[in-house]
């Protein structure tokens, strides 16, 4: 797609973040069942 490291480099955080707060989610709902 032609992205510049830059900008590779900030999607890549991006998507890390993403995917952690969606494990951070899942684990604070597992910790506490409805």
């Amino acid at each position: 797609m032609g992205l510049t490291p830059r900008l590779q480099k900030a999607f890549k955080n991006v998507s890390e973040a993403l995917s952690f707060g969606v494990s951070w989610q899942r684990q604070e709902v597992r910790r506490r069942p409805i």
